[in-house]
């Protein structure tokens, strides 16, 4: 997984993105839009933040639960 860093040009950036071309600069989240450091979990698949990343982790533990018949 590659880190992105916000870069120092990005101070004066909106902490959310607010046109979609703001939206696809790799410090921006793919999920919420927000500025923050990102992960790429593939080089096609990203960027994604840290909070965003827990919240598909919950997602997919309670699917993979439901798919075992425990709730």
């Amino acid at each position: 997984m590659t880190r992105v860093l916000i870069p120092i040009f990005a101070a004066d950036f909106p902490e959310v993105a607010d046109t979609i071309n703001r939206a696809r600069l790799p410090f921006y989240c793919a999920n919420c839009y927000c500025k923050r450091e990102t992960v790429w979990l593939t080089p096609n698949f990203g960027p994604f933040c840290d909070e965003c990343l827990k919240a598909a982790e919950k997602v997919a533990l309670v699917l993979a639960l439901t798919k075992q018949g425990v709730t």
